[in-house]
């Protein structure tokens, strides 16, 4: 099997991140506490770029696997376009919940938007990692909950036994899935092969 695995493009929490590091005088400011931040200008032409450049791989795709958040699925949504793939979004691949971008739109919200595309692995409506109590509550996932994700995404990829496969997702998530001490740049895309038996 293969996993064409792609970073979404810049985020507005990306741009942020990107000010500050070029301002000094920013450098200890809080996060912004917006919620399942969206793709930047930047973020749509660099996924209008990467659905040409890519345009051959992502057509042999047998299925595209997307996070549900915001960012994932409008770079998802620019790759694919006029393409017909079939699209499951699901939680095992979201990044790891470290900023308040990181919590998302609920079950019912997603569904109610994405008819066209299968949703799996929503087991609570608030499906981002927190406590239970407070969903908006930002409570930071740790690196071995996010490996039993990433587990759980090769199980699900095995038992759907697809030898093609398109993953829209995020830093954190890949740099575990593809075991890469260097994250993805945004729009970035690897190509990794597994052998099922």
């Amino acid at each position: 099997m293969k996993v064409h695995a792609i970073r979404h493009g810049r985020s507005e929490f990306n741009q942020w991140r990107i000010n500050q590091i070029v301002r000094p005088w920013k450098w200890f400011d809080e996060p912004p506490e917006f919620t399942d931040a969206k793709l930047t200008l930047e973020g749509v032409d660099q996924a209008r770029r990467a659905s040409e450049k890519y345009k051959d791989i992502i057509k042999n795709c047998e299925l595209i696997i997307c996070s549900p958040l915001t960012r994932a699925i409008q770079t998802m949504q620019i790759l694919t376009r006029g393409l017909d793939i079939p699209i499951v979004i699901t939680p095992l691949v979201t990044e790891r919940t470290d900023t308040m971008c990181d919590i998302g739109r609920t079950y019912s919200e997603l569904k109610a938007e994405y008819k066209m595309y299968e949703l799996l692995h929503f087991d609570k409506e608030h499906w981002w990692h927190n406590d239970g109590e407070d969903p908006m509550k930002l409570v930071k996932e740790d690196k071995e909950l996010l490996a039993q994700r990433v587990r759980a995404f090769m199980d699900f990829l095995a038992d759907r036994g697809v030898k093609e496969v398109l993953l829209v997702s995020h830093c954190h998530f890949l740099s575990e899935f593809l075991e890469s001490w260097r994250p993805l740049a945004n729009c970035e895309l690897k190509t990794v092969s597994f052998n099922y038996s």
